[in-house]
């Protein structure tokens, strides 16, 4: 985070916060490359403007957009240099559904399996038509305020919200902007490879393209280099399978790693803590 953001969290219950970020942006990064959540996110961008790359997809940013983001999905963003920048973000997953029927499922599920990289925007008029905009601002609202029913209400509301946003997915799902078609043949075949043995060099071959080429195109098309593009991917896929019940030996071979030693040091630099740390932070 910007050292010059302000930022405003509140927990609405188990599966469900909102959290509001403003400030003046230097051009870097707002919003974590390297990031786990069992969670769905969705950014309303109310202020300032930028791009932000998911699963090497460039989206344009301008005041009144939502953009959602699964799970299991990379991305990076930029605000434009020094603009006054300002957003509310909702996390949502299985959790906040569990007080419901099972009907209610049906409401998170498509965002779960939602294509990744696809239908990641919804425009501002959109959002507005939908009243999703003015949704998200009264679930902030509600969880601001100090009364004991504030957070069943926000639910409520958040609830209201996943029905007007797959409305939202389903008017744009033609939107998705600046695809780069052999960058998405490359992430297609990184996402069902990601735990075996390869290289630069395997997948230029594969794809018939010059290495230091496809190095510079990934990068720019996705935000980050094709290792580092893996290394998230198998930490994620690590993750999924501790919660399973796989034991950290067994996990860390599985998705690819031969060294414990290496794995480890990855996983402290990109998930900011040890895997039994988050194993017991998120695996209850």
């Amino acid at each position: 985070m910007n050292k010059d953001y302000k930022k405003t969290r509140y927990i609405l219950g188990k599966g469900c916060s909102i959290s509001h970020t403003s400030g003046k942006s230097a051009g870097k990064s707002t919003l974590s490359f390297s990031h786990y959540t069992t969670d769905c996110m969705f950014y309303y961008f109310i202020k300032g403007n930028g791009n932000i790359k998911i699963e090497g997809r460039n989206y344009d940013i301008d005041a009144g957009d939502i953009i959602m983001v699964n799970p299991s999905e990379q991305y990076m963003c930029k605000i434009s240099d020094n603009t006054f920048h300002e957003r509310l973000v909702l996390r949502v997953n299985y959790d906040v559904l569990k007080n419901f029927s099972e009907d209610a499922k049906e409401l998170i599920l498509p965002f779960y399996e939602r294509k990744k990289g696809s239908g990641n925007k919804i425009y501002a008029k959109t959002a507005e038509e939908l009243g999703i905009k003015k949704l998200l601002e009264e679930i902030f609202e509600l969880s601001a305020k100090n009364t004991p029913s504030k957070n069943v209400l926000a639910i409520c509301k958040s609830i209201e919200l996943l029905s007007a946003i797959l409305k939202g997915i389903s008017a744009n799902e033609r939107n998705s902007e600046n695809e780069n078609p052999l960058i998405s043949k490359v992430l297609v075949f990184l996402n069902g490879h990601f735990c075996e043995n390869i290289s630069i060099s395997l997948i230029a071959s594969k794809f018939n393209i010059d290495k230091s080429y496809l190095s510079h195109l990934f990068k720019e098309c996705v935000g980050v280099s094709v290792w580092n593009y893996v290394i998230y991917k198998r930490l994620n896929f690590f993750n999924d399978l501790i919660c399973k019940n796989y034991s950290i030996d067994e996990a860390y071979l599985a998705v690819g790693f031969q060294n414990y030693s290496n794995f480890f040091r990855l996983y402290k630099k990109y998930m900011k803590m040890t895997p039994s740390e988050f194993k017991k932070r998120n695996c209850g």
